[in-house]
């Protein structure tokens, strides 16, 4: 395995900003300009993976394509004859820092949160794509990068990580870069940050908001003039107590490894411009069919610069709403409303009048948020019922929150209609985070 130089990454920085003036144009061109473009670059896509991968020879491309069949058919879904899932999955064991496999591919894998990994392999052109999201994230944040900019990320902890892989290419020397681990304690990631003070802060919202308590209760110290979530769902508790804490409105972005930086929002914060000359969306009812403008539905994605492991009409399992409604901002892409989470965290209870029905996670999350005394939580449901794993804000009362927790879930899960199962509230220290450093509010046990 040959690591990457600090030559070699400023070309992928100085490839990826290129891609990014060049798709950035269509951000004025309109809606029918970005049409054609889609339809030229799915062509291509299609026929690439029809010549160069088993798999999709004689596929019917208007199925949709899970997580699971990827998995199952994956050698045959590689377009390079030279790659294995073996062979993968071995050298990203293996990483431990920007490794390339065969001196072209870096390797990376996502979360598992569907109770598998999926591994994803980017040859150059698909990284310097895949740059090009940063980029664009940045100009349409409004953030001109300056030189010595203090930036510190709090996101995965390892080299198998798309994220990580993001902040190893940029760090070229242009600006101070301080790349925290999202599974430290906090008190740890307080004393780094307050010694670094960034100009700019990013990580999944649930880390953010942890410390911006802590900001809030004077132990964390720093002014960032720019705040961004990534990666998790954001809720509005989220949101506000980082508003608080620093004073300015965060920007949210929506990245996945299979396609990179996906959405981001505009300084309208009207919801997630999605990059649609990057990747096809997709928002899909139960019946496989588009759902109305604004309505609740799967995301379903088409990254167009995928060729190593192309990925057509690919679920993604996210719950998500989107618009093509015209933003304050003007640019034309469709935009995400609202990234709900993952389809497999709606549970399906007992309805109070007989029969089951289904109760989405943000039925649960709004009661949470109103409960002073918690730090974080995370709903845990199993065949004893509901869990709750609550971590406490200092000072904040064990008996009261528990109580608290009971009652506000009781009263929703009532409202919504259905019977209300046994609440257990555990209090901890700190909740687990997975291996990449995210939180899930939901667990299905």
């Amino acid at each position: 395995m040959s690591a990457v130089s600090r030559r070699a990454r400023l070309a992928d920085v100085v490839g990826g900003v290129r891609l990014a003036r060049r798709l950035g144009a269509h951000d004025d061109a309109g809606r029918a300009t970005l049409e054609a473009w889609q339809r030229a670059r799915l062509a291509e896509l299609r026929a690439f993976a029809r010549a160069r991968s088993p798999f999709y020879a004689d596929r019917d491309l208007g199925h949709t394509l899970d997580k699971a069949t990827v998995m199952e058919h994956y050698d045959d879904v590689l377009t390079d004859r030279r790659l294995s899932l073996a062979t993968l999955e071995a050298h990203v064991d293996a990483l431990r820092g920007d490794e390339l496999l065969h001196g072209e591919y870096r390797v990376m894998c996502t979360g598992g949160t569907t109770g598998r990994r999926a591994v994803v392999p980017l040859g150059g052109a698909e990284w310097r794509a895949a740059m090009s999201g940063f980029f664009r994230w940045k100009a349409v944040a409004g953030r001109r990068p300056r030189p010595r900019q203090r930036i510190a990320v709090v996101l995965a902890p390892s080299p198998q990580h798309m994220s990580w892989r993001y902040a190893r290419t940029v760090d070229v020397g242009l600006m101070k870069l301080l790349q925290l681990d999202a599974t430290q304690p906090p008190e740890q990631l307080v004393a780094r940050l307050n010694a670094f003070g960034p100009e700019e802060l990013s990580g999944y919202p649930s880390i953010l908001a942890v410390l911006a308590r802590e900001q809030l209760e004077g132990r964390l110290r720093i002014a960032p003039e720019f705040v961004a979530t990534t990666s998790e769902v954001r809720t509005p508790d989220m949101e506000r107590v980082v508003e608080q804490a620093w004073g300015v409105r965060p920007f949210d972005m929506y990245a996945i490894t299979e396609a990179g930086i996906l959405a981001t929002e505009c300084p309208a914060h009207e919801g997630l411009h999605v990059f649609e000359d990057h990747t096809l969306v997709e928002v899909l009812g139960a019946d496989g069919t588009p759902v109305d403008d604004g309505e609740v539905g799967r995301l379903v994605i088409t990254p167009l610069y995928a060729r190593t492991l192309p990925l057509l009409r690919y679920e993604m399992g996210d719950l998500v709403r989107a618009t093509r409604a015209p933003c304050a901002c003007g640019r034309p892409y469709v935009r995400l409303l609202e990234i709900q989470g993952r389809q497999d965290d709606v549970l399906e209870l007992p309805a109070a009048c007989g029969g089951t029905i289904l109760i989405h996670p943000i039925v649960m999350r709004s009661p949470m948020a109103s409960i002073p005394e918690l730090a974080e939580y995370q709903l845990v449901h199993g065949a004893g019922g509901l869990r709750v794993r609550i971590a406490l804000r200092r000072g904040g009362q064990a008996d009261a929150a528990a109580r608290h927790v009971r009652e506000r879930l009781a009263a929703a899960l009532a409202d919504a209609g259905a019977e209300v199962p046994a609440v257990g509230v555990e209090v901890v220290d700190a909740l687990e985070r997975s291996p990449m450093g995210k939180h899930r509010l939901v667990v299905q046990a």
